[in-house]
């Protein structure tokens, strides 16, 4: 190796180190740890609730009805003297589950209708992308209503009709990177040595187009815990006495002017999650450039 080559190879390592660095150093921000601590704790919400609250989520008179928030009581209590802070907290395993479910409905049915849309073309194309039109016409919300009411109302049904309000943006954006995809070398070659269209699609084209539709995942995350929320606290969602952090919301909006904190601190809670759900999708889009 030449004495040029070995000082351009150190030059490249040492700039990947500074970059390296940087990604670092631009990780550590306060907002970055709060929204990494926050999903650390929603975590342990989620598979151990009881470690982090001393009540049962149905438990009435865990204090006196309708007191502020106090050092026994940090959320306050509800008009039945319900613990906020523990239905909060047990509420935790239902909002995500649910929003997890409706991002999964959304990604993998707009999966197969992108990729039959973008890889094959013609009459699929066309008819898949009129129905995407179609479905990006109605505002999700809307749209989401009138699915859970057509499937009846209940968490599971909110789930399942927000993860079909959502599966036009990833049908669209599957699409878009199957059509890049499918015309590089690689896969064109695929195609000269006799691979099935089967084959190359799953073993070729589809392995190089999930980077976009996965970083749209946290995104979407954030948007169907908001629409489950919403769902919910306009009784398409969860029914009482079930935790659900919208539910809350709605319960707690008949003393808003007594008790503000029975809908103000779930309100507030939502709010914390959708931002570091997006914080989180900013930090991976910052590692994974590096």
């Amino acid at each position: 190796m030449t004495v040029s080559a070995t000082l351009n190879a150190g030059s490249a390592r040492g700039a990947l180190r500074l970059k390296q660095a940087g990604a670092l150093r631009g990780w550590s921000r306060p907002l970055d740890i709060a929204a990494v601590l926050l999903l650390g704790l929603l975590l342990v919400a989620v598979i151990a609730p009881g470690i982090l609250s001393p009540y049962g989520p149905v438990q009435a008179h865990a204090g006196p009805a309708l007191e502020g928030p106090s050092l026994s009581h940090p959320f306050g209590t509800d008009y039945l003297g319900r613990d906020l802070y523990t239905r909060v907290v047990h509420g935790t395993a239902l909002t995500l589950s649910t929003a997890g479910l409706a991002v999964l409905i959304g990604l993998l049915v707009g999966l197969l209708l992108g990729s039959l849309a973008g890889y094959f073309g013609g009459w699929a194309d066309a008819v898949i992308s009129r129905l995407v039109d179609v479905l990006l016409a109605v505002p999700g919300l809307l749209l989401a209503m009138v699915i859970v009411v057509s499937l009846g109302f209940g968490a599971v049904n909110a789930a399942v009709a927000v993860g079909l309000s959502s599966v036009a943006g990833f049908t669209r954006l599957v699409r878009s990177e199957v059509l890049t995809v499918k015309n590089l070398l690689f896969v064109e070659a695929s195609g000269h040595v006799g691979s099935s269209s089967r084959r190359t699609l799953f073993r070729h084209v589809l392995p190089n187009s999930y980077k976009s539709v996965l970083a749209l995942v946290p995104l979407e995350f954030g948007g169907a815990i908001l629409a489950i929320s919403t769902l919910s606290f306009l009784g398409f969602g969860a029914v009482p006495p079930q935790p659900e952090w919208g539910l809350l919301v709605a319960e707690g909006r008949q003393y808003i002017t007594s008790s503000p904190w029975l809908s103000l601190v779930p309100g507030f809670v939502i709010t914390a999650v959708v931002l570091s759900v997006a914080r989180l999708s900013t930090i991976a889009e910052r590692v994974r450039g590096v």
